[in-house]
């Protein structure tokens, strides 16, 4: 139990050990520049905000290329980071690349409050596994998965870290980036995807034929009504689709069956 008054120093020398195990245990952590974080969050928005409803307090990210400088955090302690959609979970950018120097001024996230008011013991395997991370408020973004927006930290001297609610103008960042192109190109194939995707939804919505009912019930068997593409739900499973069937069964009621792609 948390009955000492030394629990959140023993919180903070916890997670700077755990930060820099974290840190020093990588061969390297790859850093996208911020535009190519955006766009990351693009492909990766559905993932993220499956993680935070379930849940996660901090989680690192995977990019291609390995640990990415980017951590999904639910900033429970700290209350709505996002004035606008009233959510607790971001995904925090560190733009600052000296990742180990530095850390008595900088501020570790989540809040140490989140743990105590969880009774998360910073001994304890959970803490471990939902360490902090630091923040340099001058340097550091977070981009909230729900509204995709993009912000920038501030900070004031008797509230301490805040997340600021200015969006950052995403269109001015693509154009003075010098991967504009690339970018460009992956937004329209990320639409067409969409709408692609959208088009495959709408065969969920097919009901089934007098016909489809009368063979289900004729050879007491299931019959596919339609299937489609969509997104995987399962975020522990390595894959991006799942092909989900629809079927009538023999006593007219609707059946669905899942099969992920690999």
């Amino acid at each position: 139990m948390y009955n000492n008054n030394d629990c959140f120093k023993r919180i903070e020398k916890r997670s700077v050990e755990l930060w820099e195990n974290f840190i020093t245990s990588k061969c390297f952590i790859t850093r996208l520049p911020l535009e190519l974080f955006w766009l990351e969050m693009q492909q990766e928005r559905n993932r993220i905000i499956d993680a935070l409803n379930n849940r996660a307090l901090s989680k690192p990210m995977m990019n291609l290329m390995g640990t990415a400088n980017y951590f999904i955090i639910n900033d429970l302690g700290y209350g709505e980071v996002c004035e606008k959609c009233h959510n607790s979970g971001s995904v925090i950018y560190l733009s600052d690349s000296n990742y180990l120097s530095g850390l008595e001024e900088k501020i570790f996230i989540p809040y140490f409050k989140t743990y105590y008011a969880l009774n998360i013991q910073p001994e304890s395997a959970t803490f471990a596994e939902n360490f902090p991370i630091p923040v340099n408020y001058k340097t550091d973004y977070w981009y909230c998965p729900y509204c995709n927006e993009l912000h920038k930290f501030k900070y004031d001297e008797e509230l301490g870290l805040l997340y600021d609610q200015e969006v950052v103008d995403i269109k001015k960042l693509l154009e003075s980036s010098e991967h504009k192109d690339f970018i460009c190109d992956i937004l329209k194939l990320h639409l067409l995807m969409e709408n692609n995707l959208k088009r495959e939804q709408e065969k969920s919505k097919i009901t089934p034929t007098l016909k489809q009912i009368s063979q289900a019930k004729k050879t007491n068997k299931p019959v596919l009504i339609s299937k489609w593409m969509e997104k995987c739900n399962d975020p522990d499973e390595e894959c991006s689709w799942d092909i989900v069937y629809k079927y009538v069964l023999p006593n007219g009621k609707i059946k669905f069956e899942r099969t992920h792609t690999y």
